[in-house]
């Protein structure tokens, strides 16, 4: 199967986070400025488990998030600056940021060019330390439970608005876990195919640039969870 030229260029550009993440892990440890060109300018690997009830209806997104090496660094050096009531402070700071900006999860019933499923009350995220990593960790629950069908598949996407922040699926986990799905369930995750000229604007965008609001979702993997009849 050929490639689109736009997922050329994405993976490309995507890509490319490597090298920045380790010259500004370079900058950092050297006591210069980081680099600030392009967007994105962190990275968010991360893994999710939709949750079913006895019923076969999905209930809740899981979401766990592993935060780039050099944003990690500055969270954990802030966490010991602050001593034993850091990673309290820490954890309700990300909970006061992410509960205003919808937890950045978006979920829908069949494709992502519907309406977004209401969901619940979400209780406050987990955030932890693991090595030298940062993990943020919460369940977003679908505000009434969702029957799902290969017809009415569920779908989700999770991102910045303003593309400052990327996220992934891990390619170095199970990106999507189903818990107590019944039998004919299965998931995957659908690649981000952006235009070119899109790609190119991402990439003009400096650190202290505005980003158009809703760029992020171009840039978006979308899982996607169906379910065969018996």
């Amino acid at each position: 199967m050929f490639e689109s030229k736009s997922v050329i260029l994405y993976r490309i550009f995507a890509g490319a986070r490597l090298a920045l993440l380790a010259l500004s892990s370079v900058a950092l440890l050297a006591g210069v400025c980081s680099p600030a060109i392009a967007h994105p300018h962190s990275w968010v690997d991360y893994r999710t488990e939709v949750h079913f009830n006895d019923s076969g209806e999905v209930i809740a997104l899981r979401e766990v998030w592993l935060m780039d090496p050099m944003y990690s660094m500055s969270l954990i050096e802030e966490m010991r600056n602050d001593g034993k009531e850091g990673q309290q402070r820490l954890a309700a700071d990300v909970n006061r940021t992410l509960s205003k900006g919808h937890y950045l999860t978006h979920l829908f019933s069949g494709d992502t060019s519907g309406k977004e499923l209401p969901i619940g009350k979400v209780k406050p995220p987990r955030v932890e330390q693991s090595g030298q990593r940062i993990i943020i960790s919460f369940d977003v629950p679908l505000k009434k439970p969702l029957a799902v069908s290969a017809e009415h598949p569920f779908s989700y996407q999770v991102y910045d608005s303003t593309y400052y922040v990327e996220f992934l699926h891990d390619p170095d986990d199970i990106p999507i876990e189903l818990v107590n799905a019944p039998q004919g369930c299965s998931a995957e995750v659908k690649s981000a195919d952006p235009d070119p000229a899109l790609v190119a604007k991402a990439a003009m965008i400096d650190q202290q640039g505005q980003a158009p609001d809703g760029l992020g979702r171009f840039f978006s993997d979308t899982g996607v969870v169906s379910c065969r009849g018996e």
